[in-house]
């Protein structure tokens, strides 16, 4: 009987900053990143290395807060799954979508899968 290691995903919460991380082929890579779609923002992908896949794209859920608050922030998580062998940055930036050319946030990481 072969038994497969299941491997834990990589979780990347985006207050930590990012250098490079490795994978191993098949991993789950998460990142997590806070947002606020009541100010207009969201993440965008910039760069996404060819060997990653996306498994769920900018799944976002708000903080606990009381209710009838509003203009509550929250995270957004991004979910990718190494598919290949190799290296090469994964960029999201945060922006409104109608300021093109102006970026609040960036998050980018060089990802190596082995």
């Amino acid at each position: 009987m072969n038994k497969q290691t299941v491997q834990e995903p990589f979780v990347i919460n985006g207050e930590t900053a990012c250098q490079s991380i490795n994978l191993r082929l098949n991993q789950q890579l998460t990142v997590r990143l806070k947002a606020n779609p009541t100010t207009g923002y969201q993440w965008v992908l910039k760069q996404q290395p060819s060997f990653l896949k996306i498994i769920n794209a900018d799944v976002y859920q708000q903080d606990s807060h009381p209710e009838g608050m509003v203009g509550v922030g929250g995270q957004t998580t991004w979910s990718f799954q190494a598919q290949a062998k190799g290296s090469d940055a994964l960029i999201l930036i945060y922006q409104r979508p109608w300021e093109k050319e102006q970026v609040a946030e960036t998050f980018e990481c060089v990802i190596n899968v082995n």
